[in-house]
């Protein structure tokens, strides 16, 4: 393959992610009114399964904001009822996959009870009396005509002011542009992805609300390790911390087992810190994500943050990340310490790319020793490692891939797109 193809290739998955993220900054934006973001895209394959929508919306840094989330395919003709019953039974399957523990949840339970006791004729009302003290995530594939959205947008409350969004996928323009509600002067558009033509829909308030939040606070692409401050058009280094298209995760599955026995090991029932450390562009981001998105390792811990270090390094803006990340939605928003945030609570933190002895000092005066708590941190550096982890059986250095792992990570990279 030569190197024009390949280059070709490469800043196709980069426009391709940047489409994702900015899809994704749309949707977590923090606005407690209902807001719909149509998406319209010309592409000659089916809408809804374009990987940059699908990603979106299946990423946990999204999924998990919401109480609710189901993704639709509407079908011809629309049939209401239908149509409700499709979205409960993914909001029951979705709240029994997000658990995956006895006990744990009551929604499955709620809405297969309102599915199977409320009549046909008094759905709609149960449905929306169900969603209006939840925040939901919809997205609706394949809305035709406008009279199918006004059918479907009765079936929501109109004040639910829990932060929730519906996404409408069309490949009609009148339908992107009507469904927003809005005026033609507060109507915004935005082109997210050139190669597939897709435009992004939203009202003029909204994207107001965006500007003014992004002048003064850290947007959900900061909270996550992405630096947002200016928005460029190229993948940076930190973005690769929330992108679950770039964990392949070839070659390294006893790597993967051997790092979630140390962040597991019962003998550990206190406060410790892994160091993962290897040569640049070797892994250790693509690693430490897979690990830390796994069913397995979020089940153990009652929070959970990750965050790549920026450069220059400014320790106010990463504490500032920490801190949403570990918030609750019940917990107050004003909390800035650390400290009282993770106070008797189990956590999980990933620093992703740590160049210093002065970054490690600056970061773990912060930290507090919870028992069974866990930091993993990957650096370039083994000294760094040994600063950070004291017990060298949590020092894991990670070696390059043999010859047949390298070949199969180079072709999946190169046909992801």
């Amino acid at each position: 393959m030569s190197s024009a193809t390949m280059s070709a290739a490469y800043d196709a998955r980069l426009r391709r992610h940047q489409a994702k993220m900015d899809l994704g900054e749309l949707i977590n934006y923090k606005d407690n009114a209902l807001q719909v973001i149509a998406l319209w895209g010309t592409s000659s394959t089916d809408l809804g399964e374009i990987s940059i929508i699908k990603s979106a919306y299946e990423d946990p840094m999204i999924h998990n904001n919401f109480d609710c989330c189901a993704w639709i395919t509407l079908m011809c003709p629309f049939s209401q009822t239908d149509f409700i019953r499709s979205i409960v039974r993914q909001i029951c399957v979705n709240s029994l996959q997000k658990t995956g523990e006895e006990g744990k949840t009551t929604i499955g339970a709620q809405v297969l009870k309102m599915m199977a006791t409320t009549k046909e004729d008094g759905l709609a009302c149960e449905f929306k009396r169900y969603l209006n003290d939840k925040s939901y995530l919809i997205v609706l594939n394949d809305i035709h005509k406008i009279e199918e959205w006004d059918c479907i947008k009765t079936c929501f409350p109109n004040n639910n002011n829990k932060g929730s969004r519906i996404i409408v996928c069309t490949e009609q323009v009148e339908v992107a542009c009507l469904c927003i509600g809005a005026e033609d002067e507060a109507l915004v558009h935005k082109k997210l992805f050139a190669d597939e033509s897709l435009y992004a829909f939203y009202s003029k308030v909204y994207q107001e609300g965006r500007n003014s939040a992004e002048k003064g606070s850290v947007s959900y692409v900061v909270s996550t390790g992405v630096n947002n401050s200016t928005h460029k058009n190229i993948l940076t280094r930190t973005e690769t911390m929330t992108t679950l298209e770039e964990s392949c995760l070839i070659g390294r599955g006893n790597e993967e087992v051997e790092i979630i026995k140390l962040i597991s090991n019962k003998d550990l029932q206190h406060f410790h810190v892994i160091s993962l450390w290897g040569m640049g562009g070797i892994g250790k981001t693509t690693l430490v994500t897979d690990i830390y998105q796994s069913q397995e390792i979020s089940s153990m811990f009652d929070k959970r943050a990750c965050v790549t270090v920026m450069r220059p390094f400014n320790s106010a803006t990463l504490l500032e990340s920490l801190i949403m990340q570990f918030r609750d939605k019940n917990e107050d928003k004003n909390e800035t310490d650390l400290r009282k945030c993770l106070e008797g609570k189990r956590y999980l933190l990933v620093l992703d790319d740590l160049w210093s002895r002065v970054e490690w000092d600056a970061i773990k005066e912060y930290l507090p020793e919870t028992a069974a708590s866990c930091v993993i941190v990957t650096t370039r550096e083994e000294n760094i490692a040994k600063q950070c982890s004291r017990n060298k059986r949590n020092i894991y250095r990670l070696n390059h891939l043999g010859p047949n792992d390298a070949c199969a990570l180079f072709t999946k990279k190169v046909q992801m797109e």
